[in-house]
């Protein structure tokens, strides 16, 4: 009897631990699937590009770059079917969630704050951007922005990585938490010309390039940027957009 009795308490014993493994594995699953895995290549941002944080056009280092776009996985596209941008990806996030915790407007003010020049506020909002000017990277031209129901459309905050691309190349097996970081995450947003960037919508490298909107300087810089946010996220590209960021970096002159 007292055999028994020991041998029922040492598998409950043994059931407890391997359940709880279980269960922490999955914890540790889901988190490491939540979070971005940082890029392969070891390199800032801003010293991949030669900026001081902002969309100014710098000198890209073109041999980290050409590391990145290297580095890169490639699949074929899949469809849009199911996708769903609000609820899949989220609004703009605020407070300590917002690309810049240190500022204290949602993302889309964050992007303003960080790229315009001249910046005025909302009288009433120190946390919204009410005018300011933009060195536009897509077209190259000068923007006077002026927030208004008939005005603000004319800057756009972009994702260098659309958000469509993302779904169509796994994201729509992400966790919400990883789709909501890309969609909030500095690196992969930029403040832009309104038509420009509708015109881009959620195309690749191979299909849409800054020269298209025509500011041939930024080229360089973009694909710089769209490796590095690929990679930040492990996010395959197809073989033509490579192929094309790679013909880009070849090719340019900063």
């Amino acid at each position: 009897m007292r055999k028994a009795i020991f041998t029922l308490v040492a598998a409950a014993i043994a059931a407890f631990f391997l359940y709880a493994n279980v269960v922490d594995t999955d914890s540790t699953k889901a988190a490491d699937e939540a979070a971005p895995a940082g890029p392969s290549v070891s390199v800032e941002l801003n010293d991949l590009i030669g900026s001081d944080g902002t969309a100014t056009i710098g000198t890209v280092d073109r041999e980290k770059a050409a590391a990145l776009i290297a580095s890169l996985e490639t699949a074929e596209a899949s469809t849009m079917d199911g996708y769903d941008r609000i609820p899949q990806y989220g609004t703009w996030l605020t407070g300590d969630d917002s690309s810049d915790p240190s500022f204290c407007g949602d993302t889309r003010n964050d992007i303003l704050n960080r790229d315009f020049d001249d910046i005025t506020y909302s009288h009433d909002d120190d946390c919204q951007i009410a005018s300011g000017t933009l060195d536009d990277p897509y077209t190259g031209e000068t923007i006077d922005f002026t927030r208004g129901p008939f005005t603000s459309s004319e800057v756009q905050i972009e994702h260098i990585v659309a958000l469509g691309y993302t779904y169509r190349m796994g994201a729509n097996g992400w966790t919400q938490d990883k789709r909501e970081a890309i969609a909030n995450d500095s690196d992969n947003l930029i403040a832009v010309d309104g038509p420009a960037n509708q015109s881009k919508s959620d195309l690749g490298p191979e299909e849409w390039m800054p020269t298209d909107s025509g500011n041939p300087a930024y080229d360089c810089t973009f694909v710089a940027r769209y490796a590095f946010v690929a990679d930040k996220y492990e996010l395959p590209v197809t073989p033509a957009d490579r192929k094309a960021m790679t013909s880009t970096i070849d090719t340019c002159e900063n």
